[in-house]
């Protein structure tokens, strides 16, 4: 048995979703481009516990397969940490049947009467079946399992959480929707390259340590969340973003050279 608990993160793409993101034009001028970025859930495993993060858009047959892949059937997940309640993290509810949901008091309670800005990403049906699983509703810094812990990140939704990883290298966190890409982390990199290799240029924000993402309910939440979040992992690069094509199919830490 592993004492330590020490967690692989398996970065997988679950589906895909477009988007409109700000960008500079020859001229050197903000505007909108069309873009595609990978719907991402995370697996965790070490000794024991098999432990998924999100479970994607509507699309079972294609989740199924990529757990598979991983070397995992969805009925041996025995615990699924939802971050929050929007459409493409919290879809295929029932292909877990035997796993505790994890997710946030306030993250459900908003689900139910969710702000107009952000009424047509909560799916009512998604919810219900979400609802109809082995449902634990917890606070912030709740222990998941020995080595992963859930905590209260709110700005992307009121409830949304990160899960923190105790890995051989540290701790890692997974920012579900506080983070979409790296460029989130880190506003040095100003360009965004897409599903489709598309390379974006993003506007650079003079004096910002963190680049918000277009998708918010409370933009001075957002940033204390980002440093709460920042103080738990240690560093930026121990924080892994929700929908960045660069992790699609890599493990954190990363695996040894054979």
């Amino acid at each position: 048995m592993n004492l330590q608990n020490n967690y692989s993160i398996h970065c997988l793409a679950a589906g895909a979703v477009r988007t409109i993101v700000h960008t500079l034009n020859q001229e050197n001028r903000v505007s909108l481009t069309p873009a595609i970025f990978p719907i991402l859930v995370f697996y965790l495993e070490t000794d024991g516990s098999r432990i998924l993060i999100d479970t994607g858009a509507p699309n079972p047959t294609l989740l199924n397969n990529v757990l598979r892949q991983a070397g995992v059937m969805p009925r041996e997940i025995d615990t699924v940490i939802l971050t929050h309640l929007h459409f493409d993290h919290c879809a295929n509810a029932a292909l877990f049947p035997t796993a505790r949901f994890i997710l946030q008091h306030r993250e459900w309670e908003f689900a139910q009467h969710p702000d107009p800005s952000q009424r047509d990403i909560y799916m009512p049906e998604l919810i219900a079946e979400v609802e109809q699983r082995d449902l634990l509703l917890v606070d912030d810094n709740f222990q998941v399992a020995h080595g992963v812990s859930v905590h209260l990140v709110p700005g992307h939704t009121p409830g949304q959480q990160a899960v923190s990883v105790s890995t051989v290298d540290g701790t890692y966190v997974v920012a579900g929707d506080l983070f979409n890409t790296f460029s989130n982390i880190n506003p040095a990199i100003h360009k965004l390259i897409d599903l489709t290799g598309k390379s974006i240029p993003i506007p650079i924000l003079a004096g910002q340590d963190f680049y918000p993402p277009s998708i918010l309910i409370d933009l001075n939440d957002w940033h204390a969340s980002v440093h709460k979040l920042l103080a738990i992992a240690g560093s930026r690069e121990r924080i892994i973003p929700s929908h960045e094509p660069s992790v699609s199919g890599r493990f954190f830490p990363a695996e040894p050279a054979p």
